[in-house]
């Protein structure tokens, strides 16, 4: 299942402090690494996992803010 428009929510809200809070087993530590994966700086490209996603079909306003976490 393609949770990847949690990105795209949490770009549009621009928060200051996120709160999740959902029961057990419902997915928050595989968001939270979907989002560190997104938003991390790294050497290498993580584009990949998220060029056949939603987030990807959202436009460049979002795939900019993924690509500009690359240190290449």
């Amino acid at each position: 299942m393609d949770k990847t428009l949690l990105i795209k929510e949490f770009l549009d809200r621009k928060p200051l402090v996120s709160l999740f809070t959902r029961p057990r087993r419902f997915g928050k530590t595989l968001n939270m690494d979907m989002l560190r994966v997104f938003f991390e700086i790294s050497d290498e490209d993580t584009s990949i996992y998220f060029k056949e996603k939603a987030i990807w079909k959202c436009g460049q306003e979002y795939t900019r803010q993924q690509e500009n976490n690359s240190s290449v």
